[in-house]
Formats: C-alpha cells, structure tokens, sequence
C-alpha cells in the first residue's frame, strides 16, 4: 500500500512539472525561488563565517549551514564562548533563528580548540 501511495505522490509532482502547456512557467518559478534562496543563504552563510571570528577563538572549528535563513552551527567550541556564539549570530540581520548543534568542552581538550 506505501508503495502504491508513493508511487501515486511522485506520478502527481511529474505530471504537475512536466505538463507540456503550464509545466516551463511552473519549472522557472521554481528556479528562480531556489536560486534567490540559495543566493541569499551563501551571503548569510559567508556574514555568519566573518561574524564567527569575533565570537570565537577557534572559529574555523564551528561548520555553518544556511537554509532559508536558519543557521546551523555545529562542531566543537570551548563552553565559556557557546552561549555568546549563539546569542552573536541570532543578533545578524537575515538570521531566522539559530540551530545549534555545537558541541560544548570545558577546556581545549580536542585538536580543534588548541591554540593556533
């Protein structure tokens, strides 16, 4: 039954797509909302990147992902910097919210938060 469900959902979006008389006009609407989005996501991402070195002392441990101005920061960074990592970034214009997926250490305990 999933399958025939599946199957029934995937025929629908290709036929909404692929339509020869109303499918182009539905195909560049799409394009063009993605590559806005996307466009505007890379900007946020690098704004969030330049933002990170005054947050952080190890800014190059945090990795950053941009969807439709929800910021996700992930990877290591010493406990006394997570609290203002993530109020900094949610303070940046664009910014929706702030996902975090960091990952907390007391002390440089890790390679990535050595000094450099």
């Amino acid at each position: 039954m999933m399958r025939f469900l599946l199957g029934v959902g995937v025929g629908g979006t290709l036929m909404y797509f692929l339509d020869p008389i109303a499918g182009p006009v539905r195909q560049a609407a799409l394009q063009r909302r993605f590559a806005s989005l996307t466009e505007g996501d890379r900007m946020l991402a690098e704004h969030v990147r330049g933002s990170l070195s005054d947050l952080s002392s190890h800014p190059r441990a945090i990795t950053i992902s941009v969807h439709g101005g929800v910021v996700t920061l992930s990877g290591p960074v010493l406990a006394s910097e997570s609290a203002g990592v993530l109020a900094g970034i949610a303070r940046l214009p664009g910014v929706q919210r702030v996902v975090n997926h960091l990952e907390s250490h007391n002390a440089a305990d890790i390679a990535a938060l050595w000094p450099e």
